[in-house]
């Protein structure tokens, strides 16, 4: 009796802790996944720190015209875009009930320097906004794209797009973004943030300063007095 006894407590004590290890490698594994594009300049409008004569002359490729203007302390002017797509990583269906902005930061709009230029962009599927001057900082969905309302279901195998615009007109912000999704009854935020930093927008309404876009002539742009 104390053989069989043994065996069933090594075989229950296996199967509890194969049970243990399934639960810590779920738990181990966030709920969702979320691919992000990083900060997007759209249309091409920044504002930076420098003064145009410290400006003239630089030449940047059209791609990076965001990140440039980040290096430089500065960023998007107005509004910045941040492209999503999100998929579940549970064997069940995953609900996103909603996005926002948290870690939310704003001051006075600073006397720098606003560089523009008339520049579109695709329109994405799912486009919201989130209004940094407003208080509330909930992405609600924008009245320029298709009608969508939260919440919206992701797994294994359906994915979701998202465009988030979180724009100022009268502050410099910084922020990052948070996705609301609920697993098994139970809300959590899901951390967008710039590789560890903090998304940043500049509103060029106290821009002491004017310069635009300019294509050179070897591709690359360049800002220029106007």
């Amino acid at each position: 009796m104390s053989v069989v006894l043994t065996f069933l407590a090594t075989q229950a004590g296996g199967w509890l802790f194969g049970r243990l290890a399934d639960g810590l490698a779920t738990a181990a594994t966030p709920v969702i996944s979320v691919d992000s594009s990083g900060p997007l300049a759209e249309p091409w409008n920044v504002v930076v720190p420098q003064h145009p004569d410290a400006l003239t002359g630089s030449s940047v490729q059209a791609e990076a015209l965001t990140r440039w203007a980040i290096n430089k302390g500065g960023g998007p002017a107005s509004e910045v875009q941040v492209e999503l797509t999100i998929w579940g990583n549970r064997d069940r269906p995953v609900l996103i009930e909603g996005l926002r902005a948290i870690e939310v930061d704003c001051v006075a709009a600073p006397a720098w320097t606003e560089i523009t230029a008339s520049v579109g962009g695709a329109v994405p599927e799912r486009r919201t906004i989130i209004d940094l001057d407003s208080g509330s900082f909930t992405a609600e969905p924008d009245p320029a794209g298709e009608p969508f309302r939260f919440p919206l279901q992701v797994s294994q195998s359906e994915l979701e797009h998202f465009t988030v615009r979180a724009k100022t007109r009268v502050s410099s912000c910084t922020f990052k973004l948070a996705v609301v999704v609920r697993d098994a009854g139970r809300e959590k935020l899901v951390v967008v943030d710039d590789d560890g930093g903090a998304f940043r927008v500049v509103s060029p309404a106290a821009s002491t300063a004017h310069m635009e876009w300019h294509a050179t002539e070897d591709g690359l742009w360049t800002p220029t007095r106007v």
